[in-house]
């Protein structure tokens, strides 16, 4: 597994962030979609939300 987390996702990010303080490395444009994305060093806490988060929302 990576030692990061590419989220492309805002409303993810704004989870992971905005609700749960985490910080982010970078936040960057991908050079052939130019999407944004905001890159997460994956920790257990990481994780946890994002878990959490996909369960979340598949209900």
């Amino acid at each position: 597994m990576s030692n990061y987390f590419f989220c492309y996702d805002s409303s993810l990010h704004k989870y992971l962030h905005k609700i749960h303080k985490q910080s982010y490395i970078c936040a960057a444009l991908h050079q052939t979609t130019h999407k944004t994305f905001w890159l997460y060093e994956r920790t257990p806490e990481i994780n946890k939300l994002i878990e959490e988060y996909t369960t979340f929302m598949k209900q």
